[in-house]
């Protein structure tokens, strides 16, 4: 497909740009009241890695930083906040070479299953409204376009004075 001109370009990245901002900070944020999106985000994750490893109880901070996309230390910080909230437990293997470990305790199993009865009612009327097929549709189109989008960053951030983002 032919490349628009410079204004449809601008057009379209801002118009992307706007919508990603108008979704994060009016919709998205509004549907969390207990946990911040960045806590089920990290709750999940564990969750869903723990069920995936040898163990169905923990995760490795190593394996969540990389489920998360951050840097351990990033990750470390998140996990220590919720761990001073209650919400996961987390210790060293053996001496602690092998690595650190996180578990969701009880209470951050209840404050998931909360949240996600909230968004589960939300999205379940956005899907009636807007359709399965249409969303499903949608979801693929955007991660395609966020694998091209950082690929393209990856490749021409060092052109731009930008540093990619790893």
């Amino acid at each position: 497909m032919p490349m628009k001109n410079q204004h449809e370009v601008e057009k379209l990245a801002y118009a992307m740009t706007r919508q990603r901002y108008l979704l994060n900070r009016d919709i998205v944020h509004d549907l969390f009241t207990e946990l911040s999106l960045s806590d089920y985000i990290a709750l999940h994750s564990i969750a869903e890695a723990a069920g995936q490893g040898g163990s169905a109880e923990q995760t490795y901070l190593r394996d969540l930083a990389e489920r998360l996309e951050m840097p351990i230390p990033k990750t470390s910080k998140m996990i220590r906040k919720l761990h001073e909230r209650g919400l996961v437990f987390w210790s060293h293997s053996g001496d602690g070479r092998d690595g650190t470990y996180v578990v969701i305790t009880d209470s951050g199993v209840r404050a998931m299953e909360r949240q996600a009865n909230i968004l589960n009612a939300y999205y379940s009327r956005v899907i009636e409204a807007f359709g399965y097929e249409n969303l499903k549709s949608l979801l693929e189109q955007i991660s395609r376009l966020e694998d091209v989008m950082n690929k393209v960053f990856t490749k021409g951030a060092a052109s731009h004075g930008l540093d990619p983002v790893k």
